[in-house]
């Protein structure tokens, strides 16, 4: 009886169950439909630390996770388990992996104000609905854009009910304003400065000349065109220069006069007969008369508002005379009140006068100064008489050198 009970135990686990295993229904392991780039877990429904569990991969966890799911991945999934005794069972299901509707709105765009964009999505609006920003569902798969924002495409397809967005960042710039102005004039050697009467930090600019500033020099004849760019807004405006020939310099070269000529009379003539003058004396004409030496200078303006700048140098040179009264009557009647020295080309004086005693009753070193009879500390009227006055004096020859003379001579002061 024992032996017969010890052959019983030592049979085939596998043979005593064939004709008896269990019917392993999978009820959890279902066809399955998802949406491109979703999630799924397929569950067996048994557990790999009870069964031994093996998937069509190879794995043998007790379920089949599929990731990120891509389209290519659908097909048939099959789970098998084989349990202790030897006894197996197997499904196989159908997941189905519907692609997620597929477009583009492009990259953002940068538009002007006043323009208008038609975003669209190229998918038939029979299989799928469309949706823009907060707008209603089922829309046109067109959508029209004037305002800067960024807009949002939601699709579906009607059939899987898979669904994908899309976004674009529109944005309407303005278009710049540019305005050079009038045609301008610019004078002969001078320079003037055109510029957009608009400006603005967001702008960029092109001259025809190749300059990338808001504002150029011009100083030569011609047609100058800007363009101011917004992003992609542009606008453009040119304008004409002219040249204006600044007024001649006619002065003549610097000159020798003597002032003291009076008849031979020097006149400055500005020439550029019809324009504007202004001499450094306060003159308005074309003319000047020259009364004494020195720098003679003329701003001249033309009607176009050009001018120049000339001048001239007369050098005050007389040949030298020199004379005196040898009387004269301090009275006071008008007549001779007075008495000095008299000439032409003195640069300057040491005039004394003494009495007959050797005494200094009047000096000067003054050209234009005048003897009246008085003392000239005292201021006291001296007594009539004979004078000795003796003078110290430079001059110019004609060669232009400075020469020095002292003359002697006699004056009576008569009362």
């Amino acid at each position: 009886m024992r032996k017969i009970l010890l052959f019983i135990l030592l049979l085939p686990l596998g043979l005593f169950c064939q004709n008896n295993c269990p019917a392993y229904l999978f009820e959890t392991l279902r066809d399955t439909a998802i949406c491109e780039g979703s999630n799924v877990t397929l569950m067996s429904g048994y557990s790999n630390t009870v069964f031994n569990i093996l998937w069509q991969d190879g794995s043998s966890d007790s379920d089949f996770f599929i990731s990120n799911a891509a389209v290519n991945q659908s097909g048939i999934y099959t789970a098998q388990i084989t349990d202790a005794a030897g006894c197996t069972g197997s499904r196989s299901v159908f997941v189905n992996i519907y692609p997620l509707p597929s477009f583009d709105l492009g990259s953002d765009i940068a538009l002007c104000i006043g323009d208008e964009a038609i975003l669209q999505t190229g998918l038939d609006t029979i299989y799928y609905s469309h949706q823009w920003n907060s707008s209603g569902i089922d829309t046109l798969s067109t959508f029209s854009v004037k305002t800067t924002a960024t807009y949002i495409a939601i699709v579906q397809n009607r059939i899987s009910g898979c669904k994908s967005s899309d976004e674009i960042k529109i944005s309407f710039d303005s278009i710049p304003i540019v305005n050079l102005g009038n045609d301008i004039s610019v004078c002969e050697g001078t320079e003037r400065i055109i510029s957009n009467g608009y400006t603005s930090p967001l702008y960029t600019y092109q001259w025809s000349t190749g300059d990338t500033a808001a504002s150029i020099k011009v100083s030569t004849a011609g047609i100058f065109s800007l363009f101011v760019f917004n992003q992609g807004c542009v606008d453009a405006d040119q304008i004409k220069v002219s040249v204006n020939q600044t007024p001649k310099n006619l002065l003549a070269k610097d000159t020798i006069w003597c002032t003291e000529d009076q008849t031979n009379l020097l006149f400055l003539d500005a020439g550029n007969a019809g324009n504007k003058y202004l001499w450094n004396t306060g003159d308005s004409s074309q003319q000047l008369q020259i009364k004494r030496g020195g720098i003679y200078s003329v701003k001249i303006s033309d009607p176009s508002g050009c001018n120049t700048n000339d001048s001239i140098e007369v050098i005050e040179r007389c040949p030298f005379s020199m004379w005196t009264p040898n009387a004269f009557t301090p009275n006071s009647d008008g007549v001779n009140d007075t008495w000095e020295i008299k000439g032409m080309g003195i640069e300057s004086l040491e005039l004394l006068i003494f009495n007959r005693w050797g005494n200094i009753v009047w000096q000067t070193n003054k050209k234009e100064d005048q003897w009246n009879g008085n003392h000239y500390s005292t201021g006291m009227p001296l007594e009539s008489g004979m004078y000795v006055w003796v003078n110290k004096f430079t001059y110019y020859n004609l060669n232009g050198f400075v020469k020095t003379q002292t003359r002697y001579g006699q004056v009576t002061l008569l009362k």
